[in-house]
């Protein structure tokens, strides 16, 4: 695949690729999944299915950052584990879930897709604010919640976006099991 600027998508905060499918979600967990082998060949990529996290589950995401993990669910699963974090869609509750990431389990059914929430995972640098927050005055723009995934090394590579100084910050985590988190 190369780069090409003339393929387009639908809004949204982040997606995920695997195969030839990408998962584009929004801050409301309605999820576009977009066929990426039609890329070079359409303005517009084919939508191929559409569907919504659960609004019964605990967290709902922001989905800043969405990242397939290393591990599948069970033995047969079509798609490893994906990543989406929470950010702020909780920024006004008194429990803003500060670091917090969802985990969940992707599945085809025919021609449509469900996700279930199998983990929710706090990411570890958000209890020391010494780490992640800016010294002085500086006002941090965006202090958590992203995060990359390194599949190989199994780690878990969270950053803050900038503070006002323009420095980034990162940080790595071995990558939890997914039983070792909680739901709730």
């Amino acid at each position: 695949m190369r780069f090409t600027d003339t393929s387009h998508v639908k809004t949204g905060q982040d997606g995920a690729i695997f195969g030839n499918l990408m998962f584009r979600f929004d801050t409301m967990g309605n999820c576009l999944v977009y066929d990426v082998a039609e890329i070079d060949k359409r303005a517009e990529l084919p939508i191929v299915a559409e569907f919504s996290l659960s609004k019964n589950d605990p967290v709902i995401p922001h989905a800043n950052s969405v990242v397939f993990g290393a591990d599948y669910y069970c033995d047969g699963d079509e798609f490893p584990l994906i990543y989406l974090n929470v950010y702020n869609n909780y920024a006004k509750c008194e429990n803003k879930r500060v670091g917090e990431c969802c985990v969940y389990r992707l599945m085809r059914k025919g021609e449509s897709f469900e996700a279930e929430l199998v983990q929710l995972i706090k990411i570890g640098f958000t209890d020391d604010k010494t780490l992640w927050r800016s010294a002085g005055d500086n006002e941090d723009v965006r202090p958590y919640g992203n995060f990359v995934i390194d599949t190989e090394k199994r780690l878990l590579y969270a950053f803050t976006m900038r503070d006002l100084d323009r420095k980034t910050r990162y940080f790595s985590f071995k990558l939890p099991d997914f039983s070792d988190g909680e739901i709730g």
